[in-house]
């Protein structure tokens, strides 16, 4: 009975659209019970999850793949400009040189030998899960942007070190006196001489110029006024400290025009040529001392 049962069929007519013709389809009876339906039903959803699993996936794979592409172009986009910034470094580096070279400036040993090259994987987890060829590139990224950091350092530290240098030479030669201090003739130069009232050979310690009394008397280099009274034999007197062990000396003066602690500049108007002290007629007395030892003003007076 039961053996009959399952070829039991069923017999479907069809008639198709535009045809008198029937057409005879069997089926079998089980075919319409509610357990194949069932096992057709779960079936299509496992193969509907499925087919949306896969589209999902697929999706995110393209997603992927564009993000990838996206990140490799970002990465060649970086690495050329770390190559620019690299290049600009060694010009900078060869400008620095060039400089030290022309002034006779020691190249610093930190600058000559930078100890470049940092870890190469400073961090390996970074890299995990990459292509290797990107994480070689990657890799390779890291090390070259610590090297030019590195670099940048040392060359800013080198360009202050240039800096102070030149600012250092600069005050130096603006504490040099390198000026006339008073406009008129040169009357007695550096060096042993007969003494106008003695007559005796001594040794004059500066340069006297002679000039009518009032003539403006100016500094020849910037200082400051450390001295403003009157000396035996110099009458009124003015001493400016120019730093460096350099110091001028002003004397035989009508008067003075500044006082102690006063900031004076190269060519700023201190006093005016008098008659006072020992002297034979309206000049300016003008030492240059080095150290507190008389040196001969003309070598340094550049006008």
């Amino acid at each position: 009975m039961d053996g009959n049962k399952g070829k039991k069929r069923l017999t479907v007519f069809v008639v198709p659209e535009g045809e008198t013709n029937l057409r005879r389809l069997q089926v079998p009876a089980w075919f319409f019970s509610k357990k194949v339906w069932r096992v057709v039903g779960v079936l299509a959803l496992v193969l509907g999850v499925h087919y949306a699993v896969s589209v999902h996936r697929s999706i995110q794979t393209s997603d992927l793949l564009a993000e990838n592409k996206a990140l490799r172009d970002h990465v060649a986009e970086l690495t050329g400009r770390v190559e620019s910034i690299k290049s600009d470094l060694e010009r900078v580096d060869t400008l620095d040189y060039r400089v030290r070279a022309i002034f006779g400036l020691e190249y610093p040993s930190e600058v000559q030998n930078p100890g470049l090259g940092g870890p190469l994987v400073p961090n390996m987890s970074a890299y995990e899960g990459l292509d290797p060829k990107d994480a070689s590139r990657l890799r390779r990224l890291d090390h070259d942007i610590f090297d030019a950091k590195t670099r940048v350092s040392i060359q800013e530290q080198s360009l202050e070190d240039l800096l102070n240098h030149f600012g250092e030479q600069r005050s130096q030669l603006a504490s040099t006196p390198s000026i006339w201090p008073t406009r008129g003739w040169l009357t007695s130069t550096f060096g042993t001489r007969r003494d106008p009232f003695t007559n005796s050979r001594t040794m004059h310690h500066g340069l006297d110029v002679a000039a009518s009394i009032g003539t403006p008397v100016v500094s020849p280099a910037d200082g400051v006024v450390v001295f403003v009274g009157a000396r035996s034999g110099y009458g009124k007197v003015i001493t400016v400290d120019h730093g460096y062990g350099v110091s001028t000396i002003y004397g035989h003066l009508s008067e003075s025009k500044v006082k102690v602690g006063d900031q004076v500049r190269r060519g700023e108007d201190i006093a005016a040529v008098g008659n006072t002290g020992r002297s034979t007629g309206p000049h300016l007395h003008y030492e240059v001392r080095v150290n507190d030892v008389p040196v001969d003003p003309m070598k340094y007076i550049l006008n």
